[in-house]
């Protein structure tokens, strides 16, 4: 809106923005599987000892990587209907993280 963006474009940057936000979540839960302490830079397995509901909890890790994957896809195709360029960095990062590794 500050940028003086159309509604349309902005309707897709909304898109991009809600599913950034569920890339990262996913991903965030995915490692407090399969990351170490070291890694992750706190104690992974938490999610669990605390009875969190979490994608790898209802989907199984499988099922929560595609789903991670999924909605990497689904916000880059928002990111680029909204205008943003291939190749860029918001694009870029969606790509860094879905690869994240802490």
């Amino acid at each position: 809106m500050a940028g003086g963006a159309p509604e349309g474009q902005r309707a897709g940057l909304a898109r991009y923005g809600r599913g950034l936000g569920l890339c990262f979540q996913a991903v965030d839960d995915l490692l407090d599987v399969t990351g170490d302490a070291r890694t992750l830079g706190k104690t992974p397995g938490k999610d669990q000892a605390d009875q969190k509901a979490t994608l790898v909890a209802t989907m199984g890790l499988e099922g929560a990587r595609a789903e991670a994957r999924s909605l990497a896809r689904e916000t880059r195709e928002a990111g680029l209907a909204a205008g943003c360029p291939d190749g860029g960095l918001a694009l870029a990062l969606v790509d860094y993280l879905l690869g994240r590794t802490r």
